[in-house]
């Protein structure tokens, strides 16, 4: 199990690269990476999603690399 301090740590640099102008696939890439470094791997039937003005919208948002995610992030 790891701590919730270890997770925490291990989001940045992903949260670090949330931020207008990003691809979504761009979330992944970094998602994969830091789970190798730590002996870690991503399931690729999960994702993130989107939080508009329902929870659990799109877009989803892949964990792994290589993916084929379409759309940049956008403000707001």
């Amino acid at each position: 199990m790891v701590s919730p301090s270890a997770r925490a740590h291990n989001a940045m640099p992903v949260l670090v690269r949330v931020r207008a102008g990003v691809m979504y696939r761009d979330v992944g890439t970094v998602i994969s990476r830091v789970a190798a470094d730590h002996g870690f791997s991503v399931v690729k039937s999960f994702c993130g999603h989107g939080v508009g003005q329902l929870f659990h919208c799109a877009p989803n948002v892949p964990h792994y690399a290589k993916n084929k995610a379409v759309g940049m992030m956008k403000a707001g």
